[in-house]
């Protein structure tokens, strides 16, 4: 991926990360800013994580691939403006165990590296934390008083956009039909379905929308079975993605 799809990637997975003890409470907002942090909070509801794309570089060991630099600003709100140490380690949960009331900024820390932890190609990126910054305080607009810290990830990106397409698509033949397997590319902010086509003899299809389509297929399909009657039929494999998709899924 490049930087763009890098960016909007490390958002998606903020934003759908969970607390580990509360099965549906969300615990970031995310944005992807080039402002500073106190305009950029204005209107998020925190715990947040402001996204910053920094100076890039090129890799030695890959000349045609390019080592990004994405910093991450951890923010927390100061319940009641205090700046004791509940602001780092948390208070009274009013909201229960698996709610963002009451946590502290290192207990917010904690689940950013466990969502960015993940960042190994499983979800279509990999990343590495390399340089975390000391909490400090500040101000932001409304009179909020948050704490923050800075981490910074490096990723490794493509100058230009990056689709992966799935993998090891293996036909097993039966009486009239063909049972098909393969394996899906990493999921990420702006994948859709993989698309199966195909069509009689020993050229298969070379695009998503030659042939014959298979359909009923999801997301996260990995296989399928499809009646063919008698004869030789030949199969390829794409996979969709939607560039206009907002990281919540939608568009």
């Amino acid at each position: 991926m490049n930087v763009y799809q890098h960016a909007r990637n490390l958002k998606w997975l903020l934003e759908a990360h969970t607390w580990a003890d509360g099965a549906a409470a969300k615990v970031f907002t995310a944005r992807i800013t080039a402002g500073e942090p106190a305009k950029a909070l204005s209107s998020m509801r925190l715990p947040a994580v402001l996204i910053m794309v920094e100076p890039e570089e090129a890799d030695d060991e890959n000349p045609g691939l390019i080592v990004a630099n994405l910093g991450c600003v951890v923010l927390a709100q100061c319940e009641g403006q205090d700046l004791s140490q509940a602001a780092l380690v948390g208070g009274p949960r009013s909201a229960g165990q698996g709610d963002s009331a009451g946590r502290g900024l290192l207990e917010i820390d904690e689940e950013f590296h466990r969502a960015v932890g993940r960042l190994t190609g499983a979800d279509g990126a990999r990343a590495v934390v390399y340089e975390s910054g000391a909490a400090v305080a500040e101000e932001v607009p409304g009179g909020r008083l948050v704490v923050a810290r800075k981490h910074s990830l490096k990723v490794l990106a493509t100058a230009a956009r990056h689709y992966e397409s799935p993998l090891f698509l293996v036909g097993t033949g039966g009486v009239g039909q063909v049972v098909l397997t393969w394996t899906l590319p990493p999921r990420r902010y702006d994948t859709l379905l993989p698309v199966v086509r195909y069509a009689a003899g020993a050229v298969a299809p070379t695009s998503p929308t030659a042939g014959t389509g298979v359909s009923g297929l999801t997301i996260t399909s990995t296989g399928a079975t499809v009646a063919t009657g008698a004869g030789t039929f030949s199969f390829a494999i794409f996979e969709s993605y939607c560039e206009t998709k907002a990281e919540d899924g939608t568009g």
